[in-house]
C-alpha cells in the first residue's frame, strides 16, 4: 500500500498493489482509493505526487528531485538516499497539477523507464516543467527496465546515463569510440551532470549544451525540431503497430468468447440429454425389461452404454441389462461396447 500525503501531511489517497509470481514469471495490477471524512471509499484522488511533503521540502533546500515511473522506484531512490516522486495511474497519468507542485525546484531528473510508454513520459513530464523548474534531465538504468532495476545491479544513481534527443543537455552527435576519442569531450555524463545544481542553471529544452556553446542558432533549431520530428514519426509507428497488435488480441479474445459461448451451449445440450436418457432408463427399470422387445431392448443397451461414462444411473441400469439379457437370451453384453 502507497500512500499519497497533502501538503500538510494528511492522507490523500492510497495506491494498493497487487503482485502475484506465476510458473511463468509474475503479473501485478493496482487499484485506488480515496481518503474522506467518511473514512476510504474506493475511487481515485486529488492529483497529488508522491512523497510530496518530502519534495517540498527538498525544494525549498534547493535540492534534486527525481521524478520516476512507479511507486517502487520512488522508495529505490530514498534508499539511495535521494528524494523522488511519481503519480498514481500508470505511465501516462501524469497531469500539469503534478508538474505545479515542483514549481521552483533548482533540478528535476526524470527517470524513464526502457519502453515506449516510459520515454513518452519522459516527454510529457519534461514539457510540462517547461517555465515552472531550473532545469531537467532526462536518464534511465544503466543496466534493467528501471531504476529498481538500475539499483539491484550494484549501479548508483550517478551511473544513470543520460538518453539522447530526450535529454536537453546531451549531444546527439556520433557515440565515443577508440577511434574517435574527441566525442568524449562533447558529451555530458550522468555523473558528473547529474551532481550539479544551482539557479545558475536553466532549462535548455530541445538543444544542448555542446550546440549552444558551438554552433550557431540556427543549426541549434534545426537539429532540435528535427529530433522532436523523428521522436513524433517513430511514436506514431510504435502506437500504429500497438493499434495492429491490440486489434489482433481482441480478434483472438472474441474468438476465445465465441469458443466459450459454443462450449456452454454444447455443455447444456448433453446436460439436457444426458437427463432425458435417465428419465428414460429410469422409467424402464420402474416398468421391467420383461415386456421390452428386441429392437427397445437393444435401445436401452445403446442408451446405458453411451452413458455410463457420466451417468451413476445408466451404470446401474447396464449392469441390469446385463443381466437380463444373459437370462433371456444366454448372451453377454460387453459393457464398454455393447
Amino acid at each position: 500500500v502507497y500512500t499519497y500525503d497533502r501538503a500538510d501531511g494528511s492522507p490523500a489517497g492510497e495506491v494498493i498493489r497487487h503482485e502475484a509470481r506465476f510458473a511463468g514469471g509474475r503479473d501485478k495490477k493496482f487499484h485506488q482509493r480515496a481518503r474522506t471524512e467518511n473514512g476510504w471509499s474506493e475511487t481515485g484522488f486529488a492529483p497529488v505526487p508522491f512523497r510530496l511533503p518530502q519534495v517540498l521540502e527538498a525544494i525549498a533546500d534547493q535540492r534534486t528531485v527525481y521524478v520516476c515511473e512507479g511507486e517502487k522506484d520512488v522508495l529505490a531512490a530514498e534508499a539511495a538516499n535521494r528524494v523522488a516522486t511519481t503519480n498514481a495511474g500508470g505511465a501516462l497519468a501524469w497531469r500539469p497539477e503534478h508538474a505545479e507542485w515542483l514549481r521552483g525546484a533548482g533540478t528535476v531528473v526524470i527517470v524513464a523507464d526502457k519502453d515506449a510508454p516510459g520515454y513518452r513520459r519522459a516527454e510529457r513530464v519534461m514539457a510540462s516543467l517547461v517555465g515552472r523548474v531550473g532545469r531537467v534531465r532526462v536518464v534511465q538504468a544503466a543496466t534493467g527496465k528501471d531504476l529498481s532495476d538500475h539499483i539491484a545491479a550494484g549501479h548508483e544513481i550517478g551511473d544513470l546515463e543520460p538518453i539522447p534527443h530526450l535529454d536537453p543537455f546531451t549531444p546527439t552527435g556520433p557515440a565515443r569510440t577508440p577511434e574517435n576519442p574527441a566525442a568524449e569531450t562533447d558529451s555530458v555524463s550522468a555523473a558528473s551532470s547529474l551532481q550539479k545544481e544551482g539557479p545558475d542553471m536553466s532549462l535548455a529544452y530541445g538543444a544542448n549544451e555542446h550546440a549552444q556553446t558551438h554552433h550557431d542558432d540556427t543549426v541549434d533549431h534545426i537539429s532540435s525540431q528535427w529530433s522532436a520530428f523523428l521522436r513524433v514519426i517513430m511514436m506514431q509507428l510504435i502506437e500504429r503497430v500497438r493499434a495492429r497488435i491490440e486489434a489482433a488480441r481482441k480478434k483472438a479474445d472474441d474468438a476465445a468468447a465465441a469458443d466459450q459461448e459454443a462450449k456452454a451451449r454444447a455443455e447444456a445440450q448433453l446436460a439436457a440429454d444426458q437427463a432425458a436418457a435417465e428419465a428414460k432408463l429410469n422409467k424402464l427399470r420402474a416398468a421391467g425389461f420383461a415386456d421390452l422387445n428386441r429392437r427397445e431392448l437393444a435401445d436401452a443397451v445403446a442408451e446405458a452404454v453411451g452413458w455410463s461414462g457420466e451417468s451413476e444411473v445408466a451404470r446401474q441400469s447396464l449392469a441390469l441389462l446385463r443381466t437380463h439379457v444373459r437370462d433371456r437370451y444366454g448372451l453377454d453384453i460387453d459393457p464398454l461396447t455393447g
